[in-house]
């Protein structure tokens, strides 16, 4: 039945539409199926699709810009839905004429399931190798992060998502595997070096070649101190000193000194003061 096949090839080009329009906007599934030829603002210089606070989840108004090939899509379709109702064809139309509540599109109700069966006819996996599965709403995923790999800033990025924060379209929103890392680093500025690296030269008269640098018998004398015998002759007399005084210390202990007090002479005999009136600090 050719009319039956005509309405069967219809059904797939507004599936393939609905695809399009989620991937480009960033739409919801119950934006989408809200949409009314009313919303489509197609003749100004930048077309916009303007939805109204009832249609949208954060319950604001918004304008939508759209890509210019989508905007003559849907041109297009909504003329084809006008000849389909029998209304008569009109590519341009006021603002004043645009409030029509028709349906722009006939959103199945099994939307998901009309989703699988195409993405098995254009042989593509449900589940990929990181175990996400593809759905609707992968196709806003898929919008944002179209944003970051064409080189939008993230702020417009945040604001064309209509997201609340910047890190719910920067993490959740944008796939970092699909951004093209290695391109834009061949984007950074030329920093040209002037002339060549210079050869390292050695010179074996001057003892600055490599196998003299490295030998410590070469090294050692230049940074090592040298040998300073009066400080040695200096140092056996102070041992021989400090040697007599312990001698004596252990012949007459009232003459050590104890490191917890002070050794004081009251009335001509060594006493020690322990100062206990005072802390230990």
């Amino acid at each position: 039945n050719p009319t039956f096949v005509c309405e069967l090839e219809r059904r797939g080009f507004e599936r393939c539409l609905i695809y399009k329009v989620a991937i480009l906007t960033g739409l919801r599934r119950g934006e989408i199926e809200s949409l009314t030829v009313g919303h489509l603002e197609l003749d100004h210089k930048t077309p916009i699709i303007r939805m109204q606070p009832k249609d949208t989840k954060n319950r604001q108004a918004v304008e939508i810009p759209l890509p210019v090939e989508l905007a003559n899509d849907l041109r297009n379709w909504s003329d084809s839905k006008r000849q389909q109702v029998g209304e008569p064809v009109l590519s341009i139309r006021p603002k004043a004429e645009l409030p029509s509540t028709e349906k722009l599109f006939s959103v199945p109700r099994q939307l998901v399931k009309s989703l699988d069966r195409d993405l098995k006819a254009a042989e593509i996996k449900k589940v990929d190798d990181r175990k996400r599965t593809v759905d609707i709403h992968a196709l806003r995923h898929s919008f944002g992060t179209l944003l970051s790999t064409c080189g939008v800033a993230p702020r417009t990025a945040q604001q064309a998502m209509r997201h609340s924060t910047l890190d719910l379209t920067m993490n959740v929103y944008t796939d970092p595997r699909l951004i093209d890392v290695a391109g834009a680093i061949s984007l950074l500025p030329s920093l040209p070096l002037d002339g060549l690296p210079p050869i390292q030269q050695t010179h074996k008269a001057t003892g600055t070649d490599q196998y003299h640098r490295n030998d410590p018998r070469t090294v050692a004398p230049t940074v090592a101190p040298k040998r300073d015998f009066a400080a040695q002759n200096v140092s056996k007399s102070d041992k021989i000193g400090n040697s007599a005084v312990a001698t004596e210390q252990r012949k007459n202990p009232a003459n050590r000194v104890d490191s917890r007090g002070f050794c004081n002479e009251v009335d001509g005999a060594r006493t020690r003061n322990l100062r206990r009136d005072r802390p230990v600090l």
